[in-house]
């Protein structure tokens, strides 16, 4: 009687062991590479190939779309502190004919005042 307790808790015991390690390796597994979805192996974001309103900015941040670049300028593809390509730009100031997105100011609805 004593013998068949023993074999069942031990057989029991086994089982949440197993269980457990499982889980414990999937917590690593799922942990081990602190990259964004949508990254390669390398752990980096794919990048847009051309400019455009829409585009993925590469690097080892986020994987998703960014849009409305207004008042960017001095593009260029830089590496990030992983290594990664990223789009890199800077930011200026609003010319005297444009408002603060950077776009050429209106008089009306009839287009830009700059047009002759």
């Amino acid at each position: 009687m004593h013998f068949a307790f023993a074999e069942v808790m031990i057989s029991k015991s086994f089982a949440c062991f197993a269980a457990s390690t499982l889980f414990l390796g999937a917590l690593v597994v799922g942990c081990s590479n602190d990259a964004p979805e949508g990254a390669n192996d390398d752990g980096c974001c794919p990048r847009a190939e051309t400019l455009s309103g829409c585009m993925q900015l590469g690097g080892s941040e986020t994987c998703s779309d960014t849009c409305d670049f207004f008042c960017s300028d001095n593009w260029r593809v830089e590496k990030d502190e992983r290594g990664c390509e990223i789009w890199s730009y800077d930011i200026r100031s609003p010319k005297g004919d444009e408002d603060q997105f950077c776009q050429v100011k209106r008089d009306s609805d009839a287009g830009p005042t700059n047009v002759k």
